[in-house]
Formats: C-alpha cells, sequence, structure tokens
C-alpha cells in the first residue's frame, strides 16, 4: 500500500481546484449526469461507448498511487488523466468518456470523483466503499439481497490515517461515517450466476481479505472494496461463451497496463486476496447529486484536528 496514496487499488495479479456556486454544480450535474429519478436501462449504445473508452484508454500506463488530484493545494496533481491512472482513475475516466460527449468528459469525471461535485482532496470519493454506497452513478449494484451465496463483510475504516498520509490536517466529508458493509458473491457463486445477468457492461469490485490488507493496508488501514474490474457481458461481449470466458479488464498495477483477461481465470487467480467480489452495472444514466453537500462540509480553521 503506497502510504501517500490512494486507500487500496493492488489488483490480483501482482496482487481548477474552483469554487463552484450552487447553481452552477447544480447545472453541471443535470447536464452531465441527467435529471432522472432512477438509473436508465443500459443501450446497445451505450455498450458501444464503454467499449470504445475501454480500447481508447487500454495504452496509458498504470500506476499504484493515484496520479490525479486537484490541481492545487493538499494535492496539485491534475484533475484528467494524462498518461498515467490507477485503477480507480482509470474506470472512473472510462465512465466519464462513456456516458457523454469526449469534450465534456472532464466535467463527468469531476461529478464522478466528488461528492455533490465539490472539487476537493475532503470532496473527494477516496475510498471504494464510501464511492459505492452514497453516489455510486452511473453504476448499479446487482441486487443479491435475496441470493442465497450472498455474503457481508463490514469494514471499519480510518479516514485519520489516510489524511495523515497525505498531510491534510482537515476532516473529510462524513469522516464520522466509517462503518460500511458490502454484500458480494465468493468466486464460484459469482460466475455461477453471471449468466443470468442482463446483457451490459459491470464493473466488479473485489472485498478484500486479511492477506490483502496485511499487504497494502497497513498505512491507511482497513478497507472493504479495493480493486476495479470492467466486465464485458454485453451480448456481443458473450457471443455465445460461458461466463468463464468472457473478457474483462482492469487496471494492472503488476503489468503496468490496462490488461485484458478472462472472467473465470481472474477469479481462480485471486482467491486468497478477495473474499469475492460485489457486481455493478453499467447504466447510461444515473440520478444528480444535490446542489449541496448534505451535511454540509464542516469549517476547517486554525491548527485544531491534526492528522494522526
Amino acid at each position: 500500500m503506497a502510504p501517500s496514496r490512494r486507500r487500496g487499488c493492488r489488483d490480483g495479479a501482482g496482487l481548477h481546484r474552483v469554487a463552484l456556486t450552487a447553481l452552477r454544480v447544480t447545472a453541471l450535474l443535470l447536464t452531465v449526469l441527467g435529471s432522472h429519478s432512477a438509473h436508465a436501462a443500459p443501450t446497445p449504445e451505450l455498450d458501444a461507448r464503454v467499449a470504445a473508452a475501454v480500447q481508447k484508454t487500454r495504452d496509458l500506463t498504470v500506476v499504484y498511487t493515484d496520479p490525479l488530484g486537484e490541481g492545487s493545494g493538499t494535492d496539485p496533481d491534475p484533475r484528467v488523466p494524462g498518461a498515467e491512472v490507477d485503477c480507480m482513475t482509470w474506470v472512473q475516466w472510462v465512465l466519464a468518456l462513456a456516458t457523454g460527449p469526449e469534450v465534456s468528459a472532464p466535467e463527468r469525471l469531476d461529478a464522478l470523483r466528488y461528492y455533490g461535485g465539490q472539487v476537493g482532496f475532503r470532496t473527494r470519493k477516496h475510498y471504494l466503499d464510501r464511492w459505492l454506497a452514497w453516489e455510486p452513478g452511473p453504476l448499479a449494484a446487482v441486487d443479491l439481497s435475496t441470493h442465497p451465496a450472498r455474503q457481508t463483510h463490514r469494514v471499519e475504516l480510518e479516514p485519520v490515517l489516510l489524511r495523515a498520509a497525505r498531510g491534510e490536517r482537515c476532516r473529510l466529508w462524513r469522516e464520522d461515517a466509517r462503518t460500511f458493509e458490502a454484500v458480494y458473491l465468493p468466486a464460484d457463486d459469482l460466475l455461477a450466476d453471471a449468466a443470468s445477468w442482463e446483457p451490459g457492461w459491470y464493473v466488479l469490485t473485489g472485498v478484500a481479505t486479511d492477506k490483502y490488507l496485511g499487504m497494502y493496508g497497513q498505512e491507511v488501514g482497513p478497507m472493504g472494496q479495493v480493486h476495479l474490474f470492467l466486465l464485458d457481458a454485453t451480448a456481443a461481449g458473450r457471443d455465445g461463451r460461458a461466463p468463464a470466458d468472457w473478457t474483462l479488464w482492469h487496471a494492472s498495477t503488476l503489468r503496468g497496463v490496462v490488461f485484458e483477461d478472462r472472467l473465470g481465470r481472474l477469479l481462480g487467480n485471486t482467491r486468497t486476496i478477495y473474499r469475492g467480489f460485489v457486481p455493478y452495472r453499467v447504466t447510461a444514466s444515473a440520478p444528480a447529486p444535490p446542489p449541496s453537500l448534505d451535511p454540509p462540509l464542516e469549517a476547517c480553521g486554525g491548527p485544531t484536528d491534526p492528522p494522526g
């Protein structure tokens, strides 16, 4: 685990800053994500746009540390990918490219990376567990509530450790909300269940085992969902094949590339580091986040609440 960066994004193989007014945020998010009361169903056009975005980004260099930031402040790295991505920023960039015109992809990326679209280190979606619980769009969790093989893993995050690693003394938005549950399927059950899913693109997140956390959770503490994979379960992607042979892509830190794999092989190779996987469907749109944070971001003035 890189102590100065992200909250886990190690793959199984290797193991401007701007002040947006409420009105501008509202207009941006309604335009970028769409004003919908429910997730819009995937379409053949969306399937093709995701595939095109994967191909467009497959030559990017993959690094373990998050190469993006806010352009100033605690993390002055750029807000839009250049030549490098990590596992989380790659998937977010693919989604941003796929869900609208390319010219507005940077704005959609901000909406994906920041709660309420408000750019800042403290409002960034640092943890997969928090992002996918609070503002997952355009991802929609596959309903596992009645699946007989479903498992639940509870994690208690320690954001203060992440802030200490980054030198950020001010508390993250909703920092006290630390307990999250991931409802997942073990590898064999996911493989058996996948054939029943509606055609489309899916994001799978690996749920960390103690072995994974022992290697990569020492500096930032416990994590639940830790790595993302894009699964081509479209009609064209299935092409009459069993789920084990479906194509899966992820930003591999070991190989340093966006890597193409097969679902069955990936599941078999990662049994010791992932308890299982949470499946999310890529949708055509998602509910727009609120125009302001609720609750508001805490004020941070003076030398109080130091990290660590």
